[in-house]
């Protein structure tokens, strides 16, 4: 099964905030001459539409990404699975299912 991958991670128009930069090892010299999401979101739309769309706690990067998609006129359709809601289910009596 092919998988496509995105391998740009976007420019933003501020700062990254240090937390984040912590949390997730991007920081603002990684993104200085990357394309604005803008100039990708068509591409981002394509490679999610109709597609299920897995994260930890699915639903606050969903809406990010599907709000993103929605300022370019693209509606994002997708079904979504959450590996917290997994996780939970699996493993039942975990103290955290938090990734950190």
């Amino acid at each position: 099964m092919f998988i496509p991958i995105l391998l740009e991670i976007p420019r933003v128009k501020q700062p990254i905030p240090l937390f984040i930069e912590k949390l997730t090892g991007i920081s603002d010299q990684m993104v200085k001459d990357a394309p604005m999401f803008g100039q990708i979101a068509r591409e981002v739309f394509e490679l999610l539409q109709h597609k299920t769309f897995v994260a930890h706690n699915v639903n606050f990067d969903f809406s990010f990404i599907a709000h993103q998609l929605s300022q370019h006129g693209l509606t994002l359709q997708s079904r979504k699975l959450c590996t917290v809601r997994l996780s939970r289910k699996i493993f039942q009596h975990l103290p955290s299912y938090s990734l950190g």
